[in-house]
This record gives structure tokens, sequence and C-alpha cells, in this order.
């Protein structure tokens, strides 16, 4: 068996059990029986034991969560695109791995040092990256954006924390939906400060309903 077979087997196995008893109930015991590895070969690869392969979990989900949004983005040509592909993408990645989701929730709400150390790390260069593209975009359009200082709160904190509530009050695929539609244009509207050209891109949905029942 290889490094990288037994430490995804261990992997796994801590999120079967987290599954399955939650976070208070899993333990490492579990997590080898589960894996079928010695315990040798647990510590070997875990010295620090379960908080390292939770650390590793979560550090595998956080870089799928991002490496997910910023592809969808990159596929985008305007600025209202990607910020819709980039709250569906999150918002997908949530729904699609509920167990990985449920467990990055978790930590990241009890304020683990470690984990909220490696996320603070993590959302520093995902946003560099996702700003970059969106800044791009909002000069190529005539838009003017609110400060880097503000743009990353409302990005990544407001979409974080309506996500996370989404996805902690029961995974309610009607709610999801209605989160895709409305979120993208909340952000929107506290992201765009001005604006030389027309702003066609961030027009209210009311006014887009009416010029859609005139024709």
């Amino acid at each position: 068996m290889n490094s990288d077979s037994a430490k995804e087997r261990v992997q796994r196995a801590a999120l079967e059990g987290f599954a399955a008893d939650g976070l208070w109930g899993l333990n490492l015991a579990d997590v080898r029986r589960r894996s079928g590895i010695s315990t040798g070969s647990l510590y070997h690869h875990f010295p620090n034991g379960l908080e390292q392969v939770l650390l590793a979990i979560y550090e595998k989900a956080v870089a799928e969560v991002h490496r997910t949004v910023i592809e969808a983005i990159d596929e985008q040509t305007s600025f209202e695109g990607c910020f819709r592909t980039a709250v569906s993408g999150y918002l997908a990645w949530h729904a699609e791995h509920p167990t990985e989701s449920d467990l990055v929730i978790t930590v990241s709400n009890r304020g683990f040092p470690s984990f909220v150390s490696l996320l603070r790390e993590r959302d520093r260069v995902f946003a560099a990256a996702v700003l970059d593209r969106l800044e791009g975009h909002a000069s190529r359009q005539q838009l003017t954006l609110a400060s880097r200082a503000l743009l990353l709160p409302i990005l990544l904190g407001t979409s974080r924390a309506v996500v996370h509530d989404w996805a902690s009050e029961g995974r309610d695929p009607a709610d999801r939906r209605r989160i895709a539609r409305e979120l993208p244009l909340a952000l929107l509207r506290a992201c765009v400060v001005g604006s030389v050209a027309p702003r066609a891109e961030v027009a209210s949905p009311r006014r887009a309903r009416k010029k859609g029942s005139a024709r």
C-alpha cells in the first residue's frame, strides 16, 4: 500500500465516521478500524492523530472549493457572469459534497486555531485571484468597484455565511435555487459603486421584468 492510498483511506474513514457519529463522536480507534490499516501505519502518516487527519480533509476540501470557483469564473466574459458563477460554484460544491461540507462548516464554526489559520491563508490567495478577475471585467465595462478592503468581506464573508446557514438548516433545494438567484444580485449592488457605461449588468430584477413583459 503506497503512502497516498493509505492517507486517502484514513481520510475516507474519518469522513464516514463523521457522517455517522458527528465530530464529537469521532475517535481515532474507529477511524483506524474503518480504514483497515494498522495503528503504527496510521500514526506514521498522521503523527498528531485525529486533528491532523481532519486538517488534511479540511485543507483538501477548501482547495477544491476554491478551484471550483476559479475555474467557473475563468469561463465567464462579463462582470455579472463572474459573480453568478462564483456564487453558483461555491453553492454547488457544498450541495454536491454534503459530508465534506458539514465537516468544513463544523470545524470552521468551532474556531480551532489550526483550521482558522489555514482558512485565513487560503482565503487571502483565493480572494486575490477572484478580485483580480472581477476588477479586470469591471475595468472593461467601465464599472467602479468598492475598495478591496470592502470587497473581501462582502464577497467571501457574505457568501460563506449564507451558504453555511443554508447547509446547516437542512439544505433545502428551493432555498438553494433562491440563493443562486438572489445572492449574486445582492453582491453586485453592494460591490459596484459607480459606472460610466449604462449599467445593464446590474439592472434591478423589477426593471428587467418590465422590459421582458413589454415585448
